[in-house]
This record gives C-alpha cells, structure tokens and sequence, in this order.
C-alpha cells in the first residue's frame, strides 16, 4: 500500500513539472492559449481618415497618414471584419467610430475627414495580425508640421512645404509623440505671426481657422491631405520636379529679366526664382506697371475688374451751381430802430404809451414831461419875443438885429430839447408857459422796450422807449467757410419757418459780413425781407435756401471719383482696357454732388467712381516695388563702379 502512494505521488510530480516546463517555453494548453487570443480580438481599431486601415492593437498607427486608429464601438470578438459602408462617426468628434448609426451620427464616408481609397492604398487588412506588424515597424514621429495657410496640408519632416502654396510648414508647438495629428479645429495661430502654430491657445492666440491667411479647403484639394510625412520623407519625385520646374523658371528670369517676389511680403524682390526668406512661399513673377502720370499705371484683368465692380464715368464740361441751406435768426432792421431820450431831467407827469409791443405813429404824443429846465426855457424865450418886438423899431441896426438874435437862439434851446416845433408855435402866440410839455414819437413802429413810468423822474441822456418799424426786417444767416464762394450780394433767397409750414417770404442777399465767427467757424450774411403782417418776429429762428449764381464752363466730375489723401488729391484715369493711371488733379468748387477741375484733366476722359480705393492700394505698392527696383539698380551700379576702379587700381 505505502509503495502505490508513493508511485501515484511521483506520477503527480512528473506531471506537474511537465506543466511547468511547458508555461516557460511559452507552450500554454490549447484552451489557455484560445481564450487568451479570444481576448485580443476582442477590440477592433481604424484610422477615421482611411477606415481600411484596421488592427487589433490598441497602439497602432495609420500607415498612411500616422494617425492613432480609433475603436470600433460595437464589434465584438469573432464578428466579421467591417466594411467601409459599416462603419459610422460622430461628425463633432470624428475620432468616435461605431458599427451602430447613433442619432446625429453620419455614415464614414460622408465624413468631411474621409479620404477616398486609391489603387496603391491595398485592400482592407482583415487579419490584423499581419497589419499589426507593419504598424510596429512605424516609427512614432517627434513633430508634427503644418502649413498655416492650409493646415490640412502635414509633414512630419522639417523644411517640407506645402504642395498647394509652396509656403514652408511650421512646426505645431505642444505636440507630443505618438499623438494623433490634430484636425484644423484643434490649432491656435498667433495673430502677429501666423507662421506659429500651436495645439494650446495661448493668450491672444486665435483658431487657425479665424485667421486671415486660412485658405477653406475645396474639393480640389482632397488630393493633397494627409500625406501623413509619406510624400516629404524621400520627396525625390517633388524634389526632381521641382528642379526642372527651377530650372525653367531661371532660364525664362534670364532670358526676359524677370524679377520675383512674394505674395506675402513683397518688400522681398529677386533676380531669379525661389523661395522666400521670410515664410518659405515659392517666389512669383513680378508684374512690373508703367509709369506715367506721377504714378504707376494699374493693369487689371477683366473679370478682377467685374469681381471689384469698378465703374467709370466720363468727365464733363458744365454749369455747376449750389444750393446751400441755412439758419437764420430774424433781427430788427437797424435803420429802422429808433430810441425816445430824455435830454432834461425832470418828472414824468402824464404817459401815453404805457406798455411795451403797442404801435404808435409817427408825431403820437408819448408822455408829458415837468422840468424846472423846460419851464425856465419857455419864460426866456417869451421874454426874447417881447424884447425883440421892443428892440425891432430902433434906428440902430445891429440894436434890432440883437432882439432877433436873442429870439432865434431861446427858440433853438427849445428846439434842441426836443420840444415840438408846434408847442414853440403855440408859445409864441399865447405868451403862456406851460408846467410840462409833451414828447411825441420820432418814427412809427413797435415799441420794443419802455424804461418809466408815470411819475417817475427821468435824468438827462435816459432812454425812455425804443421804437422800431418791423414792415421790413433782416434775417441774420450763418455760412460755412468752404460755402462762401457760392454766395455773392443780391444772390435771392427763400425764407421759411417750421413753426408756419405755410410761410415762405422771399429777399435778397444785401451784405456779407468781412469778419468769422471764432466759436461756429462760420460767417454772416445779412438778408433783407419784407415782413407782411409782422409775421416774423425778432430772434424767430428760420430755415434760409441761397440759390448760388451758376460758375459757367467747367471741367466737373462726381464726388465719389475723388481720392483725397489731405496732400494730394488723386482721380484713376482709364487709359486702356483695363489699365487705370492714377492723376494727380487740382480741385476747384463743391457742390453737393460734384467737384470742379482746375488742371490735369480734360473733358470726356474716363474717371472711376467705384473701388478706386483698391486701385490705389495697387498703385502705391507698384510705386514702392518700383522704389526698391530702382534702389537695386543703382546698387548695382555702385558695386559694379567699385569693382571697375579697384581693377583699375590692381593695374
């Protein structure tokens, strides 16, 4: 019994190390090794822009573009290899793929990413073991670089350009390896230097997709996205290509004497082809303008023309004339105001015109004055009458001639004070001195102002009533300063109030005022109307409309044609078909629509009234490129002085 223990012990023994030597060598049983490799088929991976590439390895790459293969949602260990038409993405993170449609979902094909198979793309790997090795055999690249004008456009290789721009790519800052390639909506640019790129917006920093120099993708362009760094790692056919196109290109600069530039900075002119210094774009012919005119003729294809809706009208010869509009202020006739002063001081006995706006007539007693003075005058010139009487008998001539005198200057102090020559009249008959006397009114009009009242003492030089004649009034109009060539003395005008839509009064221009408002920059002109039935009062204001006297015989052209740059003023002549010369002209009057031509244009030429501004944008970079030519020619005729007289002088 113990020896079968022990022999059934041994075999235990001999099984179990057996087992153990097996699980070293690698040599699982079959079941350990089925559910293992169940379990590593479990999940499935494809690239979301070449959904053929396909792998059971969580860590794989596209071989294509090096994109990290997304997991299929949905598939399960032992099901079919999916086809293309299977599989679904979330358009708002394309990187999400699926066998089942969610909702919002769109079919991978229709993905905006989705790059269509080509001949030598191969078959759709469905074992994924072998797939598998080859993706282990990719490297995982350090950097990604982008083109800032087409991102879609990647490299994985420094010093590679864009195959749409020519433009060099820029490295994106924050990319790490073995990181997806991020999608156009995934990169930052900096605003002041769109050649950086990042996948971190920093502050300032805007999506690369707001910037002015991103270029949207067209269908077009599908053939050249995600070359992945396949296409710019050997680029021997590019670079062949490229040679031969350099090639031609420098034989045609040296045949023609073509210069080159930059789209992008065209400070940067070359003698032959090449690239740019600045931002790696491929230089471009140079088209060099005439010059004639003081500026550089602008040449235009037409459809640039209909695109940018330039419009041309020919000059013209013709009577320009203004009508200007105005305010007004309704002022008193100055020569139609007068003022009723007391010249003796006194009391105010009696007032007849007792409130301020009554009418009077012209000789209507005001108000009745006593002054000691008026009563002291009256006596003496009394007394003068009856000595002149007694003295006109004498045989003695300059004794007669005496009494008169005496009378005739007791009358002119009577007189001087404003006593009416009737009261004069009416002492002089009854030899009777009146207690007051009366004041009566110098014109007829409207009392503007009255300072007494009855009883009131008055002083010598008192103003006592202000009296004006408002049938005729003046309106006082303020001009601006670039209005006052229009407006000339007697010019009619027409006078309205918005208070009396129905009220319209005609006049005439009767003065303008030699000096300007300092506060309103403005002048003044004074216009005289008739005012039927006192209609317009005093400080009314009123709307005033000047009919200019038309200036005859002019060149004229429309506002819009004129570019005024506050040095100069420029017009874009049409000299040709769709050749535009930038002139240099002299402005003479405005009116509202139009500007008079003194010199540099003559009548029936074509102006442009329309995206003259994008003309002259042109014209002044056609005057600095030909600034920088002519800096480089004499440049090149100094160096080439210099060498001739240091060869003279080795001689």
């Amino acid at each position: 019994m113990k020896q079968r223990t022990t022999l059934v012990i041994s075999g235990a023994l001999v099984v179990f190390s057996l087992i153990a030597g097996l699980a070293i060598m690698g040599l699982q049983p079959e079941p350990a090794r089925a559910a293992e490799e169940k379990d590593a088929d479990a999940s499935l991976y494809v690239c979301s822009m070449h959904p053929w590439e396909a792998s059971h390895d969580a860590d794989e790459s596209c071989t294509i573009c090096g994109m990290g293969l997304s997991q299929v949602e949905g598939y399960k260990a032992g099901d079919p290899m999916p086809e293309e038409d299977d599989l679904y993405v979330d358009p708002n993170s394309p990187m999400k793929v699926s066998l089942t449609q969610h909702d919002g979902w769109i079919p991978i094909k229709e993905s905006p990413f989705y790059q269509p198979k080509k001949m030598d793309d191969g078959a759709m790997d469905h074992s994924g073991h072998d797939h598998g090795a080859m993706n282990h055999e990719m490297p995982m690249h350090e950097n990604v670089y982008v083109c800032s004008m087409h991102p879609w456009e990647t490299a994985f290789v420094a010093g590679s350009k864009c195959d749409l721009c020519g433009m060099g790519l820029s490295q994106v800052k924050g990319y790490s390896k073995g990181d997806p390639v991020p999608g156009e909506d995934e990169l930052f640019v900096d605003p002041d230097n769109p050649m950086k790129v990042s996948v971190t917006q920093h502050d300032g920093w805007i999506p690369i997709t707001k910037s002015p120099y991103y270029q949207p993708k067209s269908t077009d362009d599908s053939q050249h996205e995600g070359h992945g760094g396949q296409g710019h790692d050997s680029d021997s056919d590019m670079d062949h290509s490229m040679q031969t196109r350099s090639t031609q290109e420098s034989t045609a600069s040296a045949d023609s004497g073509t210069l080159w530039t930059c789209g992008m900075h065209p400070e940067v002119i070359q003698d032959e082809p090449g690239i740019c210094p600045i931002c790696q774009m491929d230089l471009t012919p140079l088209k060099q303008s005439t010059a004639s005119g003081g500026g550089a003729t602008v040449s235009i294809d037409p459809v640039t023309l209909q695109n940018i809706g330039v419009v041309t009208v020919p000059a013209e010869r013709t009577d320009l004339y203004r009508s200007i509009r105005s305010n007004g202020t309704v002022t008193v006739a100055e020569e139609n105001e007068v003022r009723v002063n007391a010249r003796v001081s006194g009391w105010i006995e009696r007032l007849y015109v007792d409130r301020t706006g009554d009418p009077v007539r012209k000789g209507q007693t005001l108000l009745e004055i006593y002054s000691p003075e008026l009563v002291a005058a009256q006596e003496e010139y009394i007394l003068a009458l009856k000595n002149g009487e007694a003295l006109a008998g004498s045989s003695i001539q300059h004794v007669s001639q005496g009494g008169q005198d005496l009378v005739d200057a007791a009358k002119r102090r009577l007189q001087l004070w404003n006593i009416a020559d009737s009261e004069i009249e009416r002492l002089e008959r009854t030899r009777e001195v009146q207690r007051t006397l009366p004041f009566n009114a110098p014109a007829s009009g409207i009392v503007l102002s009255k300072n007494v009242v009855e009883g009131a003492s008055v002083k010598a030089g008192m103003d006592l009533f202000t009296i004006a004649n408002l049938d005729e009034i003046w309106v006082t109009a303020q001009l601006y300063e670039y209005e006052l060539p229009w407006v000339r003395e007697g010019d009619p005008v027409t006078v309205s109030s918005s208070y009396d839509p129905g009220l319209e009064l005609s006049g005439r221009v009767d003065y303008i005022y030699p000096t300007l408002n300092a506060q309103s920059r403005t002048a003044e002109a004074r216009i005289v109307l008739d005012n039927p039935g006192l209609k317009l009062k005093p400080d009314m204001y009123v709307d005033v409309r000047m009919q200019s006297s038309p200036v005859t015989d002019v060149v004229a052209v429309p506002k819009s044609a004129v570019i005024r740059s506050g040095e100069r003023d420029i017009v874009f002549v049409k000299v040709g078909d769709g050749q535009f010369e930038p002139r240099q002209v002299h402005l003479g009057l405005e009116t509202d629509s139009q500007y008079e031509i003194t010199h540099n244009l003559d009548a029936g030429e074509q102006v442009v009234t329309s995206a003259q501004f994008l003309l002259d944008s042109e014209a002044t970079l056609q005057e600095a490129i030909q600034r920088r030519i002519a800096q480089r020619r004499a440049m090149g005729q100094d160096a080439t002085a210099d060498a001739g007289a240091m060869s003279g002088h080795q001689h």
